[in-house]
């Protein structure tokens, strides 16, 4: 509960929410925290404003987002636990590339029994990609009975299901 305000049940002196003395107590708060208290009062209005904004700033916003990312990113490269995971993330990506083993000519017969179109939206304008139809992750094979042609943003849509 925030020391601006009372309720009145709780209060022993009603005295203390008069409105000289909440404007008394908000001279004395930082601009942030009088963000913070309005945010906890108006919940629905701040979710809206916030909506909004980030409807009109999306690119900025996503900048943002993408920046921080990064930062935190390279700086939890620098610490030695980071540098484990990088390690770690390297070494299963490389073992589980060598669980087998798809050819030029076997990804061209896959693409030919698809028709060069996405198994996915069928559409072909887009470039193909190798997808898993049982993700790597999930512990499925690197090889041409496991591997179905998907444009970019269907394979990206699927993730690891």
């Amino acid at each position: 509960m925030s020391w601006l305000y009372v309720p009145a049940s709780e209060a022993s002196n009603s005295a203390c929410n008069s409105p000289t003395i909440i404007a008394d107590r908000l001279a004395m708060t930082s601009g942030a925290e009088r963000q913070r208290l309005w945010r906890e009062r108006h919940p629905e209005q701040s979710k809206s404003r916030c909506r909004e904004y980030h409807a009109r700033n999306r690119e900025s916003v996503l900048d943002r987002k993408k920046q921080y990312y990064q930062d935190v990113r390279k700086a939890a490269d620098q610490t030695s636990d980071g540098r484990l995971k990088d390690r770690n993330r390297k070494a299963r990506r490389r073992s589980l590339s060598k669980s087998g083993h798809v050819t030029a000519e076997e990804w061209e017969t896959i693409l030919a029994a698809h028709d060069h179109r996405c198994a996915y939206c069928r559409t072909n304008d887009l470039a193909l990609e190798m997808d898993h139809v049982t993700p790597l992750s999930k512990g499925g094979q690197h090889c041409a009975t496991n591997i179905v042609p998907a444009c970019k943003p269907c394979n990206s849509k699927k993730g690891a299901r």
